[in-house]
């Protein structure tokens, strides 16, 4: 299994609890709610306001790589390893300056 490139740390993070729950109607009308499986699953966004063209090849690179894989991620403040994939089909950068982009990427572990 690939880690995350080391790559200069995002402007901004966050995080997500992603719980997962069935929402049935009953013949009577009545709304049933159910969890579906036991474990809460993590999302995570990170955001460059100014990413390297550097670090933007290396990401490219390590995307279509790994697109479709999971891969090793060291969360940033905990250090908690996760195993996770992108979670977005595309990598999507918007111009800044010469040499610099903008970013955003959503993780989810796996």
């Amino acid at each position: 299994m690939s880690n995350f490139p080391n790559i200069a740390a995002p402007s901004d993070f966050s995080e997500t609890d992603l719980t997962f729950r069935l929402k049935e109607t009953s013949a009577s009308g009545h709304t049933i709610l159910r969890g579906r499986g036991t474990a809460t699953k993590k999302q995570f966004e990170l955001d460059w306001k100014d990413i390297s063209s550097a670090d933007k090849d290396t990401l490219q690179t390590f995307h279509a790589a790994n697109y479709g894989q999971s891969f090793s991620w060291t969360h940033l403040f905990t250090a908690v390893v996760y195993t996770i994939c992108f979670e977005e089909d595309n990598l999507k950068f918007s111009y800044v300056a010469p040499g610099w982009w903008k970013l955003s990427l959503k993780l989810r572990e796996i």
